[in-house]
This record gives C-alpha cells, sequence and structure tokens, in this order.
C-alpha cells in the first residue's frame, strides 16, 4: 500500500489530498482510497494490516485507522482526541488504542497544569474498533 498526500490551493482553500493505493510488481494501481481534508499529515503508523494516521489543525487532532481488503478501504476509526494513542495489547494479546484525556489544575506554583484524568480504550475487534471503557487514567491498561 502507498500513501501519498498532496497540497491543493486552487480548491478555493488549502487542502491536502490523501490517496491509498496498491504498489504491484514496482506500480502503482488506481486509488483504492482518496480524501480531501484540511488539515496537516502529524504521522501515520502501520498497525498491522491497518494503517494508523495523525492529523493536526493548529489545536485539534484528528486520528483515523484505516483498513483493507486489498480491493477497498475504510475507515475503521476516526476520533478527535486531546494527543497522541497509546498502542497496547490486552493478556489475550488484543489491540487496543488508549486515548488520554487531561484536566486543567492550578499548580502549586501558581501555574496551571495538564494532568491525565481518564482515557478511552477502543479495542480491535474483528473487523473494527469497539470503545471498550473509559477509565480513570490510571487504570487505562486494566483488562
Amino acid at each position: 500500500m502507498v500513501v501519498t498526500s498532496k497540497f491543493e490551493t486552487d480548491s478555493g482553500g488549502c487542502f491536502r489530498t490523501l490517496q491509498i493505493t496498491r504498489h504491484r510488481d514496482g506500480q502503482s494501481d488506481k486509488p483504492l482510497y482518496q480524501e480531501q481534508m484540511a488539515e496537516r499529515p502529524v504521522a501515520v503508523w502501520p498497525l498491522g494490516e491497518r494503517l494508523l494516521t495523525v492529523w493536526g489543525s493548529g489545536s485539534a487532532l484528528w486520528v483515523t485507522v484505516y483498513a483493507s481488503d486489498g480491493t477497498t478501504v475504510k475507515k475503521v476509526l476516526d476520533v478527535r482526541p486531546k494527543g497522541f494513542p497509546e498502542i497496547a495489547f490486552s493478556k489475550d494479546g488484543a489491540e487496543r488504542l488508549i486515548f488520554s484525556y487531561y484536566e486543567i489544575r492550578e499548580g502549586t506554583s501558581g501555574h496551571s497544569e495538564s494532568i491525565p484524568d481518564s482515557a478511552d480504550v477502543y479495542t480491535w475487534v474483528n473487523d473494527h474498533y469497539s470503545k471498550r471503557a473509559t477509565l480513570p487514567w490510571v487504570r487505562r491498561f486494566e483488562e
């Protein structure tokens, strides 16, 4: 699979095109998936047979996971977290994506601090991610 992002300004704004194509015998096929967005690519990770992407817009992140069966590509997770996901595995080997949320508290020095408070836990189930739970941050790795 090949992922490209092309910057375009002729659409009346600044857009990037995410294109996912299959690569065979040194040649790219026609795109399996294409999407335009105004955000900037921040990170891309292979996640087994899936692709995790993080896009930023200055004050927000978009985390999207794409899956392919070789002929089509679909979004299997699309969330707007406050930070990057943690990738973990349960005791039985199930893949988990953990998104932490923060609380702003007054610090001892008079400055506010961002303290992790809770976390949303998503687990890969068959062909999609399922939100398993929202847990206190200190318990985010518990089963």
